[in-house]
């Protein structure tokens, strides 16, 4: 059931006008007169700009009923700035803009370090453009405080007064903001894969690298374990850190040899450093369905075939300035072709922050200098900070933090994973001292948010928090249900084919914080 609400586009004058907030609704198969009637259930997948109503209508309906049973209306919604939701966020005025823009956004930090002067100046040309483009003034309104009082709306509209919800990635720097807000509006709450919300706020982002080389760790213990018959990257290796210093061989020789891949219309179809680096970047999202394929292509890439590893990172999708796009970047029903998200993540993050980014190129030198000090994937990090250092718009008022309570009306469920390559666990445990009486769940895998793999265990305990309250013991840690690099085929529940990656649908989650 699709549908929507209408609420201010400004909360604190409502007159202004309104948002209408696309949304999709699962209903209970029970009704609101059955004792076992829990209410709504707000979800939100993650971004800033990833689309709720796609991430609920192409879930598997196995795994939302794993994950949340059947006694919950589930509603999962297009943030302010989003998907559907309208008025929509839009940067360009044409297909040709967006193409000039998107061409100068391919930038190489790290074997070009005096670029950054470059994206310095490109980023304040683009700041100013968006300032002028933004004709309904909708910008300003799209930040996160304003989303979580939207999320209030529509439990109110719903007919409750109390917000249950789960949010992953981003979702939970929505949920924190929501719980620092509304801390006695709180029924049910689960923050999965958890984004550090002082952090984020005050443009510090680069806690959120801490634990990328580790999870990257994982593909070549994995690989060792897995061996020759599962993992193609084994080859003939003596140690997982013998696998290890291959990849980061392989990311070097990038840089003074980039495989060129035949067959493309592409003049620069050739896996590259900051391509290779993106290859490897996503499949950290979900490897236990990915790292198999990366495997392969990057067998591949020793040998000389760059081809898997070239569409891997996406060199022929809707990012690339010199594919074709079936619809244009100003049509409505172009939601989800590439260019909507990634408008939608930097005007949410940006607008966020605004005031908080770098006020000069010596700080953001800095700014990309502590990153490189944290991760060696430091630089697919940076633009989330770089590009919003020419920011122009400013929110008329934000709420930005502390992002904290010292009581809630119901203790909040923390999940991490123990490697996460962009959500680390050290900010589960962080956000969960700044909410007393959180309880911080673990569960002992790698990928991003604890969907990246099966865990029944996992699933019990958010199935018993849900409908009962009841809150694993501290420092509970769950095991997962798949070894990496090994097939299972039994998936009578919908988790291990889709390994929590179908759940997204077709979004992008390149561009997820």
């Amino acid at each position: 059931m699709r549908g929507g609400f209408a609420v201010p586009l400004n909360y604190s004058n409502p007159e202004t006008g309104s948002i209408a907030v696309a949304a999709i609704l699962y209903p209970s198969n029970i009704t609101s007169t059955d004792p076992e009637y829990r209410g709504p259930l707000l979800l939100n997948p993650g971004g800033p700009g990833g689309s709720g109503v796609d991430f609920l209508l192409y879930m598997d309906p196995r795994l939302r009923e794993g994950l949340f049973g059947t006694s919950f209306d589930i509603i999962s919604f297009d943030p302010r700035g989003t998907g559907r939701t309208t008025p929509s966020v839009s940067f360009y005025k044409s297909d040709s803009e967006a193409t000039e823009w998107i061409t100068q956004a391919i930038v190489n930090t790290t074997v070009e370090p005096e670029i950054l002067q470059t994206v310095w100046d490109r980023s304040h040309g683009l700041g100013s453009l968006i300032k002028d483009n933004d004709q309904q003034d909708v910008i300003p309104y799209v930040t996160t405080d304003n989303t979580a009082r939207d999320m209030l709306s529509i439990v109110e509209a719903m007919g409750f007064e109390k917000l249950q919800y789960y949010g992953r990635s981003y979702g939970t720097l929505l949920g924190a903001t929501f719980a620092a807000m509304f801390p006695d509006k709180i029924e049910r709450m689960i923050l999965d894969g958890v984004l550090e919300g002082d952090a984020y706020y005050s443009g510090h982002w680069e806690g959120q690298a801490e634990d990328t080389d580790k999870a990257l760790g994982w593909f070549a213990s994995g690989c060792f374990s897995a061996g020759p018959e599962y993992c193609s990257f084994y080859k003939n290796a003596s140690s997982e850190d013998a696998i290890l210093q291959r990849v980061y061989a392989l990311i070097d020789e990038s840089i003074s040899n980039p495989v060129v891949v035949p067959g493309f219309n592409d003049t620069n179809a050739v896996v590259s450093f900051p391509l290779l680096k993106g290859a490897i970047f996503q499949s950290l999202y979900w490897p236990y369905t990915y790292f198999p394929l990366l495997s392969v292509a990057l067998a591949e890439l020793e040998d000389g075939n760059g081809t898997l590893a070239y569409i891997g990172a996406g060199g022929t999708g809707a990012l690339n300035p010199n594919s074709s796009m079936e619809k244009s970047v100003l049509d409505p029903d172009f939601v989800w072709g590439g260019l909507r998200e990634v408008s939608a993540f930097f005007a949410i993050s940006c607008t966020d922050g605004a005031d908080k980014i770098a006020a000069s190129l010596e700080e953001l030198t800095s700014d990309y200098e502590s990153l490189e000090k944290v991760s060696s994937f430091g630089d697919r990090f940076f633009p989330f900070r770089a590009w919003c250092s020419g920011w122009q718009v400013r929110p008329e008022a934000t709420f930005r933090g502390p992002i904290a309570a010292a009581n809630t009306s119901f203790p909040i469920l923390i999940i991490g994973n123990e490697a996460d390559h962009i959500t680390p666990f050290a900010a589960a445990k962080r956000v969960s001292a700044n909410f007393p009486g959180s309880v911080v769940l673990k569960q002992n895998s790698v990928g991003h948010c604890s969907v990246s793999s099966a865990s029944a265990c996992t699933r019990q305990y958010i199935l018993r928090y849900l409908g009962n309250g009841t809150l694993p013991e501290p420092d509970t840690t769950c095991e997962v249900d798949l070894q990496l690099f090994i097939p299972d085929g039994n998936d009578t529940d919908g988790f291990k084919l889709n390994n929590g990656a179908g759940e997204c649908g077709h979004c992008t989650e390149q561009n997820e914080i």
